[in-house]
C-alpha cells in the first residue's frame, strides 16, 4: 500500500491532536491551562489569527462546564490554530499546524452511541 505524503501529514496532524488532547485531559490539566501555552483573551487570540493567518472560527466542543475546545482554520485549510477557552474568557494556544480539513459528525450507530 503506498501513501502519500499529504495523506500521512494529515493523519499524523490528526493523530497528533488527539493524543495531545487526552493527555492534556489524562494529566488532570482540565481546568487549567498548560504551562507553555501561549494565552490571551480568547477574541484577542481570535482577532489576530483572523488579521494575520485569516483564520476563522470553524469547530468547537466543551471539555468541561469551564473548558471549551476551539478551532480556527483558514478558508483553504491551510493553517489551523487549536486554543482551550476557560470561562474567564481566557485561550491559550496548544497547537498549530497546517492542512486542516474539515469533517462530519458521526452518523449514529457509526462509531458512536
Amino acid at each position: 500500500m503506498t501513501r502519500t505524503p499529504i495523506h500521512s501529514m494529515r493523519r499524523t496532524t490528526a493523530v497528533g491532536l488527539l493524543l495531545g488532547t487526552i493527555v492534556i485531559i489524562g494529566a488532570g490539566v482540565v481546568g487549567a491551562y498548560p504551562h507553555d501555552a501561549v494565552c490571551a483573551r480568547w477574541t484577542d487570540i481570535r482577532d489576530k489569527y483572523a488579521a494575520k493567518h485569516h483564520e476563522v472560527p470553524v469547530s468547537s466542543g466543551v471539555v468541561t462546564d469551564k473548558l471549551a475546545l476551539q478551532v480556527l482554520a483558514s478558508p483553504d485549510g491551510a493553517t489551523f490554530t487549536v486554543v482551550l477557552v476557560g470561562a474567564d474568557g481566557m485561550g491559550c494556544i496548544i497547537a498549530v499546524g497546517k492542512g486542516w480539513e474539515p469533517g462530519q459528525n458521526a452518523v449514529k450507530g457509526e462509531g458512536r452511541t
